[in-house]
């Protein structure tokens, strides 16, 4: 456990932080997967990749705040987002993918909650 006394924009910054990096290991794995097999893949593992980073932003909210897990993880998943929009410029493919960051804001929620329910990482 890291001890800190970080304010709660200071933990959330944190928490995305983490989330990004384990998110970016999710995808260099998915992408060695497809590079190195001769396996077509759909976009269904890619959701999963997705919805299990986005619990684990929840989670990591949740537990860093210890308070608030469903308002924290949906915050922090509503910052992600956003940042994948501005990077893919604000082009929407129709209602499945408003459909992906639906469940993703819900996997980020329920890791939130579960988050809160756990020992802190940081205090």
């Amino acid at each position: 456990m890291i001890k800190s006394s970080r304010s709660s924009f200071g933990k959330m910054l944190l928490s995305i932080f983490f989330s990004l990096i384990i998110f970016a290991i999710f995808c260099i794995i998915y992408t060695l997967i497809i590079y190195f097999s001769d396996i077509t893949l759909n976009n269904w593992l890619f959701l999963v990749i997705g919805i299990v980073s986005f619990l684990v932003l929840g989670f990591l909210s949740g537990n860093f705040q210890q308070r608030k897990g469903l308002f924290w993880g949906l915050g922090n998943a509503m910052i992600i987002i956003l940042i994948i929009l501005a990077i893919k410029h604000f082009k929407i493919d129709g209602f499945s993918e408003i459909l992906k960051y639906l469940v993703y804001l819900l996997a980020s929620c329920s890791g939130g909650i579960l988050g809160l329910n756990f020992k802190p990482f940081i205090k």
